[in-house]
């Protein structure tokens, strides 16, 4: 290799060879690590934590060779990977899945491929970003004040929790910015829905033995005990979606399960009789026959509501209007949808205490039963004016994409995202929507993909512009 002088510059050969030998001595390091963690897991650890260590070690080397392979894993694990018991899981019962272990591992996986220089980009201009750097910061400043003073019963619950929320962003910002194309989005799509599909049809062959009020109940793959109204939010969202690509997407393998997904998800939304996720579906149907100007959806939803008397089930139906028969609480509501009217009575009183910095995450031991009740406790006016900001930023987001382009599977795929947004805002009413792991994490997965497709469409408008531009200067 020739001597580099002080001003010279260097050639392509002679950056890659550079690069190189720093990827191998990255490699071989690893490679230490990794023998070296194994040595000692087997000295020091049970077996399960040696197979785990060995296991998270493999996924980091995997996933610093090729992180594409590591969302592979980690979307797989969304839906579909149980709950396991670490240390952490003795702090007030908090809950560890399997995918918070491999997410820590991406994202230190990620941030080796930067300091590698093996990424193109570390953080894509989107939209959210800064309502999400904001709540983080804001959720941080409210917690560490709560602690300080005394305020916070459980410091070691809210920290874990604080941690939790940034996961999810964490979701969003390892999938917004490690991909590289239009055909690497689609993939995710497929991946994502084929989930789906797996359990929609793991709901419906339940279905036979559900049954309203008792534990028999309509329960997600790897689920300690059933949580209907987490699993009716989660089928929704991917209803609105593959409801909205199949209205715009040519014919195509994504357009084919997607109309799967569209006959067969009704039935387990139904069957899960969650009252919250009936109304979220409610809402994305209206807005999704009114934005896209169907003629026949706007025919279908009028003539379903004219007939849903005499073809819903009759479980369903009892299901909707027992809110409203029993007369323990305000005269008509039953116990389950009165805590709902409770928990703002509490919120108020909160905020009288805590107007602008709220409580801390996880205050009073966590809200169940609203996401906008306990952000406003937490947060405060401020951190509920950051969250509805982050809300209306994600759905300027969908609509800036779907204004963007004329047809296609991603105009689709934007209008699907607006639905599945405002879906999970009526959800919330009833629910902490957003705090739900297995709502959350691919609901910031849509997010990312629609955030990148709107980079992506934006960056190619201007080169167009440009290569436009050229050819009249030329001429």
């Amino acid at each position: 290799m020739p001597e580099i002088g002080i001003n010279r510059e260097l050639s392509v050969g002679e950056v890659g060879a550079i690069q190189h030998r720093r990827n191998v001595i990255m490699i071989a390091g690893l490679a230490v690590v990794f023998i070296g963690a194994f040595f000692f897991s087997l000295r020091d650890l049970s077996p399960l934590y040696t197979v785990g260590v060995i296991f998270l070690l493999g996924f980091f080397l995997v996933a610093f060779i090729n992180i594409r392979i590591g969302f592979v894993i980690v979307i797989l694990a969304f839906l579909l990977s149980p709950e396991v018991n670490l240390p952490v899981s003795a702090i007030s019962g908090f809950k560890i899945r399997t995918e918070d272990s491999l997410l820590v591992v991406l994202v230190l996986a990620w941030l080796g491929r930067l300091g590698m220089g093996l990424q193109k980009h570390f953080l894509i201009k989107t939209p959210v970003n800064l309502p999400i750097f904001l709540i983080i910061i804001w959720n941080v400043i409210s917690s560490w004040r709560a602690i300080s003073a005394g305020m916070m019963a459980d410091s070691g619950f809210c920290i874990l929790t604080n941690l939790k929320l940034i996961e999810f962003f964490v979701v969003y910002f390892l999938v917004a910015n490690n991909l590289n194309n239009i055909k690497e989005v689609k993939i995710m799509f497929y991946l994502l829905f084929i989930i789906a599909l797996v359990v929609g049809l793991y709901t419906i062959l339940q279905i036979p033995k559900t049954a309203v009020f008792t534990t028999n109940r309509l329960s997600a793959p790897f689920e300690s005990t059933p949580e209907p109204n987490t699993l009716g939010a989660l089928l929704v969202m991917f209803f609105g979606m593959a409801l909205s690509i199949v209205l715009y997407a040519k014919a195509s393998l994504l357009k084919k399960i997607c109309v799967v997904l569209v006959i067969i998800l009704p039935l387990s939304i139904m069957f899960s009789y969650a009252r919250s996720a009936y109304l979220a579906f409610i809402a994305m149907v209206i807005v999704l026959t009114l934005v896209s100007r169907r003629k026949w959806l706007v025919s279908v939803v009028l003539i379903s509501v004219l007939l849903s008397p005499f073809i819903l089930p009759k479980s369903v139906i009892n299901r909707a209007l027992y809110n409203f028969q029993d007369p323990r609480y305000f005269g008509f509501l039953d116990p389950s949808a009165a805590e709902r009217v409770f928990v703002y009575q509490k919120a108020g009183y909160h905020i009288k205490q805590y107007p602008f910095l709220g409580g801390g995450v996880a205050t009073g031991g966590g809200v169940l039963d609203s996401q906008y009740a306990r952000v406003v406790m937490e947060g405060g006016l401020v951190g509920l004016a950051l969250f509805i900001w982050l809300l209306l930023r994600l759905i300027k987001m969908g609509v800036r994409l779907f204004r963007s382009v004329s047809d296609g599977w991603i105009k689709g795929a934007a209008l699907g995202f607006i639905t599945v947004v405002i879906g999970l805002i009526v959800h919330s009413w009833g629910n902490i929507t957003f705090y739900i792991i297995r709502i959350a994490e691919p609901f910031w997965a849509l997010a990312a993909l629609i955030a990148y497709l709107l980079y992506y469409v934006t960056i190619e408008k201007e080169r167009l512009q440009i290569a436009n531009s050229d050819k009249i200067s030329i001429a």
